[in-house]
């Protein structure tokens, strides 16, 4: 199998994984608003694996010398911008859906943290294809809102009890029968 027709086929199936992460976004949309959060982190996950596909096929079509690889090019790019607004649209109503919530679940701080490093790379990837692309510029005011929703979750969220600050136990029983009066 050439080169070319190698990339057409990963680029067949982002395209796949494009549509079931539409399906898993509303999954998560639907899972917050009952107060569960599973669909999301699968919803995370099944993006993580399309941006390690998308990483991939990006290294393929810099190696692909052929009249069509604008083509190529072009349907990665329009791929990637899609996968990008339904990362940046999904979080921006997910987080959205929390801030109308009273109450956060205990770790939601730590359970949503990497999505700061998420939309950080979504901003990154919108500053560089703002120049050749102008839906790029969309997905940048919707990032805008992800964020501000996200920081005001991450803001309000309780953290996780740190345990290993606890004092000993075996310690503290100690120190008390050192105080004890003897008979």
């Amino acid at each position: 199998m050439g080169q070319h027709e190698q990339v057409s086929g990963l680029l067949a199936a982002l395209e796949r994984q494009v549509a079931d992460a539409d399906n898993l976004a509303a999954m998560a949309l639907n899972g917050v608003r009952q107060e569960r959060f599973a669909a999301y982190l699968g919803f995370r996950r099944q993006v993580d694996e399309m941006l390690s596909l998308a990483s991939l096929l990006e290294g393929q079509l810099q190696r692909v010398q052929e009249e069509r690889t604008a083509a190529l090019r072009g349907e990665f790019d329009r791929l990637d911008l899609a996968l990008t607004m339904m990362l940046v649209r999904t979080a921006r109503d997910f987080f959205a859906e929390l801030n109308r919530r009273n109450v956060l679940p205990l770790g939601a701080r730590e359970i949503f943290l990497p999505d700061v490093g998420s939309l950080g790379a979504a901003r990154e990837k919108v500053a560089r294809l703002s120049a050749v692309h102008d839906a790029a510029q969309a997905i940048g005011q919707v990032l805008d809102a992800a964020e501000a929703e996200l920081d005001r979750v991450l803001t309000r969220a309780p953290a996780l009890p740190d345990f290993t600050k606890l004092p000993d136990a075996r310690t503290d029983a100690a120190d008390d029968m050192s105080h004890a009066v003897p008979p």
